[in-house]
C-alpha cells in the first residue's frame, strides 16, 4: 500500500519526525482558508500514488493570493501518468540552506533494511554517485552506528545531531509500521540546523494491515469533489 504525501506526513509527525506547516484541501474555498492559515509564500502539491509529479508540473509555488486560485485550478485537473490527484496538499515554503535524500527500505535479498543517504537532495538517487548505502538490521540500530554511517554528508554540529535523531525515528516508524519502504526526498535543513521532511513516499506491507488496524484508514482516501 502506496500512501499519498500527506498520509506519509501523517505518519511522520505521529513519530515526533518534523514536517512543515500544511493543509490538505479539495476546493477554492479549502484552498483559500489554508492560504490564510499558513501563509505566504507556500506551495501547492496534488496527491498523487504515482511519482514524477515535479518534472510533470505538479507542484506549484505559489509567492501571493493572486496566484492561488490560477494555480489551485491548473493542479485540480491537471493528470499526471494518467491519474487526477486525490486532493491537494497546501504546505508553507519554508527557507532552506541545505537538502539531503533519505531512505530506509526492506532489502529481501540480503534479508535486511538498507539505509541509503545523500547530500544532494531533490534528485533522482540512481543519478548521483555521491551517496551512502548501509545494510542494517533495524533491531541493532544505534545512534553511535548512524552518527557513523553519515560522516561523510558534511554535517556539523546541530545539524548533524538533528539528523541522527530523524533517521532513528525513521527507523522506528518503518519498524513497528512493518514499511517496506520510507523515503524523504527532500529532507530540508533550516538555518538553526533542525531538519524536516518536505516530502514523503511510505509503501506498506499489504499482509501486515491486519496487525495495524490503525492504517486501515489509509486504504480509504479522500476523493475531489
Amino acid at each position: 500500500m502506496r500512501l499519498l504525501e500527506y498520509q506519509g506526513k501523517e505518519l511522520f509527525s505521529k513519530y515526533g519526525i518534523p514536517i512543515p506547516p500544511s493543509e490538505l484541501v479539495f476546493d477554492q474555498k479549502g484552498v483559500i482558508e489554508a492560504s490564510k492559515k499558513i501563509g505566504f509564500p507556500l506551495v501547492l502539491k496534488s496527491q498523487l500514488t504515482v511519482g514524477g509529479r515535479g518534472k510533470a508540473g505538479a507542484i506549484l509555488k505559489c509567492l501571493d493570493e493572486s496566484d492561488l486560485l490560477p494555480m489551485f485550478n491548473e493542479l485540480l485537473h491537471k493528470e499526471v501518468n494518467g491519474e487526477l490527484p486525490q486532493g491537494i496538499l497546501v504546505e508553507s515554503m519554508l527557507s532552506i540552506v541545505k537538502e539531503l535524500y533519505l531512505s530506509l527500505f526492506l532489502n529481501r535479498g540480503k534479508r535486511c533494511y538498507s539505509l541509503i543517504c545523500s547530500e544532494q537532495g531533490g534528485v533522482d538517487i540512481e543519478s548521483t554517485s555521491n551517496k551512502i548505502l548501509i545494510d542494517i538490521q533495524l533491531e541493532g540500530l544505534s545512534e553511535h552506528t548512524v552518527g557513523d554511517s553519515i560522516r561523510n554528508l558534511h554535517l556539523e554540529g546541530s545539524s548533524r545531531r538533528s539528523f541522527t535523531e530523524f533517521i532513528m525515528k525513521l527507523a522506528k516508524l518503518v519498524k513497528e509500521c512493518e514499511a517496506e519502504l520510507a523515503e524523504i526526498n527532500p529532507v530540508g535543513i533550516l538555518s538553526d540546523g533542525k531538519c524536516l521532511a518536505l516530502d514523503s513516499k511510505v509503501i506498506i506491507d499489504d499482509n501486515s494491515i491486519f496487525r495495524h488496524p490503525d492504517m486501515k484508514k489509509y486504504q480509504q482516501v479522500s476523493r475531489l469533489q
